[in-house]
């Protein structure tokens, strides 16, 4: 079966004057302009830009305390870009699996996802045993890596 495309409604600046009927899903109408309509998907996307950084710096903080207080069984980490978000990615000093440390990362994996502090934010996390930089450097982004130093 073909998927269905659906053509986009456009909203052109050179139509600042015209109005526009904005049905929701309770059927609330509101009437408005092209411009105030335009200037309002604005101020959404800044204000979600915005969000979007304060939570960044959050999270920043929150897995830099994390890896810190697990100095002693973490080598190193990054937060890095995936196609579908950022991963916080950490290399451990075990050579073999350790499923307390596994546990650990999952228990903070789910408190993030379920942390409205961080609604904006898609994270995946991964642990990698002790091993050569050629093997961890295949889950980093060459562009967009940052390594937490502690």
């Amino acid at each position: 079966m073909a998927d269905l495309i659906t053509k986009p409604i456009v909203l052109s600046w050179t139509q600042k004057d015209d109005n526009v009927m904005v049905e929701t899903e309770d059927e609330d109408r509101y009437f408005m302009t092209v411009d105030e309509v335009i200037r309002a998907c604005g101020a959404h996307g800044q204000g979600k830009h915005a969000r979007c950084q304060e939570q960044f710096s959050c999270l920043m903080k929150k897995l830099f305390t994390w890896s810190l207080d697990k100095k002693e069984t973490i080598k190193k980490a990054f937060v890095t870009v995936q196609d579908h978000g950022l991963l916080f990615l950490v290399i451990t000093n075990f050579v073999d699996f350790n499923r307390d440390f596994e546990e650990k990362l999952t228990d903070l994996d789910i408190e993030i996802a379920r942390d409205e502090n961080y609604s904006e934010i898609d994270l995946s996390v991964q642990s990698l045993p002790d091993c050569h930089r050629d093997n961890y450097q295949s889950f980093c982004d060459t562009e967009f890596t940052l390594e937490l130093k502690f």
